[in-house]
């Protein structure tokens, strides 16, 4: 009689490799800056293009300021943002669209923000990382806000801005504070794992042997979708032209998240394997 078992092998070996590629085909969507200033790579250049699962090139305006990149030895984009009129707000945005379609309902965002130069910054200013369903200008918070950060200038107190309440009306937010200041000289490096079908979010900074979590934060926008990561600033103290900031970026990274129920499955199969190959043993005679 003939064993079933070089067909259980083949079919436990097939079933195992359409998990693990379900758990592994989406690929991250990664901007770094090692090709330089230029406009021909999506994922190595700013302000680079479209493609690879970024919908927009880099993008940049300002309101009564400049803002001027540069590529520093380490690769990194170097920002400078300088005031140029004495009016109330002087306003920068740097962003960037990402194809959220091609991405699972949980994904982490990853990327490290360095303090070059803070001279000026006071009471009313403020740095806002955050995400949207389209590009923003706001520094500390819209109502088509998904996740938040906030930097206050008066104390470089750095938050989380947590949608106030679960039904995300878009009302407001409130600030978790993470005990780490925003200073000169300083690196600090963000994860952010967005949870679009919940529509919650986790958050990890780390600066040296600081660092900081808080999970489980709303969403602020009930119906907003995450579709563009911006770092923008908002120069407001005394009116006065001048202000000069800059920081660097090391790059953005979105990471899929292995769908939970793929890794289930391929769980399983791991643990019926040795079962099953005993089941269909051949038996002496």
């Amino acid at each position: 009689m003939k064993t079933l078992r070089p067909y259980l092998n083949t079919l436990i070996a097939a079933s195992g490799l359409t998990l693990l590629g379900a758990v592994t085909s989406q690929a991250a969507i990664v901007a770094d800056f090692t090709g330089g200033i230029g406009t021909s790579s999506a994922t190595t250049q700013f302000v680079g293009t479209s493609g690879d699962g970024w919908t927009t090139a880099w993008q940049t305006s300002t309101t009564e300021s400049s803002l001027t990149p540069a590529i520093d030895s380490n690769d990194h984009l170097n920002v400078s943002l300088t005031s140029t009129a004495a009016v109330a707000q002087h306003r920068t945005s740097i962003n960037r669209g990402y194809d959220v379609n091609a991405l699972p309902a949980t994904y982490t965002i990853s990327f490290t923000i360095t303090a070059n130069d803070l001279t000026g910054m006071g009471a009313d200013d403020f740095i806002g990382i955050f995400s949207a369903q389209n590009a923003q200008v706001a520094a500390t918070s819209t109502s088509v806000q998904t996740w938040g950060i906030l930097i206050t200038g008066s104390s470089g107190s750095i938050s989380f801005r947590d949608g106030e309440d679960a039904a995300h009306s878009g009302t407001g937010t409130s600030n978790i504070n993470t005990g780490l200041t925003f200073t000169e000289g300083n690196s600090y490096s963000f994860e952010i794992t967005v949870d679009s079908a919940n529509r919650k979010w986790d958050a990890t900074i780390s600066s040296g042997s600081d660092s900081f979590t808080s999970e489980g934060m709303n969403f602020r926008s009930e119906t907003a979708i995450s579709q563009y990561i911006m770092f923008n600033t908002l120069m407001n103290k005394d009116n006065s032209p001048n202000e000069t900031w800059s920081y660097t970026l090391d790059g953005v990274t979105i990471v899929p998240e292995a769908s939970s129920t793929a890794l289930y499955l391929l769980v399983g199969v791991s643990l019926a394997l040795p079962f099953l190959r005993r089941r269909f043993r051949p038996r002496a005679a």
